[in-house]
């Protein structure tokens, strides 16, 4: 939270200068998790694998540099608050934080992204306990926005998340010991939202 007030900041102090890009952004997403478990991982959960859908509601900013032809280039920070994995048993909420690398292009009053997170860190508590599991990885994005009036964007985009590392302080041993127990950790998402570019 406070990289994020940081970072909003920094923002509002340069997006009166020329060529700076400043767009925070919220939206709310939907999508899901795959969890394949390892054969040791099976035996442990009597299930190969475990699906749920989410849901969350996501802000953050992109400050980059726009160019006159309409490509621009941006870091973007993002962070999902109080979502929900819903499974066939049980369901668990999540938070989530993410940083990365936009390109994109305004073309008139539509704006095309790609982005790269370098990393994302998803950190839930699952029903069945109050304590924390931890989990990290990259995540892909592509997205699309029409400019609604002046300053107001509307988006969409979809996320594909891949997470490749537990964490030795999650309670459950599928994540805190994550190659030995869990194969593959995956989340796609689509969002839709509004942001405000400068």
């Amino acid at each position: 939270m406070k990289f994020a007030f940081i970072l909003f900041a920094s923002l509002i102090s340069l997006q009166a200068h020329a060529g700076i890009l400043f767009e925070p952004m919220v939206s709310y997403e939907s999508g899901s998790n795959n969890i394949e478990f390892t054969t040791a991982g099976a035996t442990m959960r009597g299930m190969s694998s475990d699906k749920s859908t989410n849901s969350a509601v996501n802000y953050g900013a992109r400050l980059g540099y726009l160019f006159s032809s309409g490509f621009w280039f941006a870091g973007d920070y993002s962070a999902a608050t109080s979502g929900k994995s819903k499974f066939d048993l049980h369901e668990d909420s999540f938070d989530r934080t993410a940083m990365g690398v936009d390109l994109g292009m305004w073309n008139g009053r539509w704006n095309f992204w790609l982005g790269y997170n370098i990393s994302d860190k998803l950190e839930f508590t699952q029903a069945t306990n109050t304590e924390k599991e931890y989990v990290s990885g990259t995540s892909m994005k592509v997205g699309i926005g029409y400019l609604l009036f002046n300053h107001i964007a509307f988006n969409i985009e979809y996320t594909y998340r891949n997470y490749t590392t537990g964490d030795e302080k999650s309670s459950d041993i599928a994540f805190s010991d994550f190659s030995t127990y869990t194969k593959s950790f995956t989340q796609q998402s689509y969002s839709a939202g509004l942001s405000f570019p400068f």
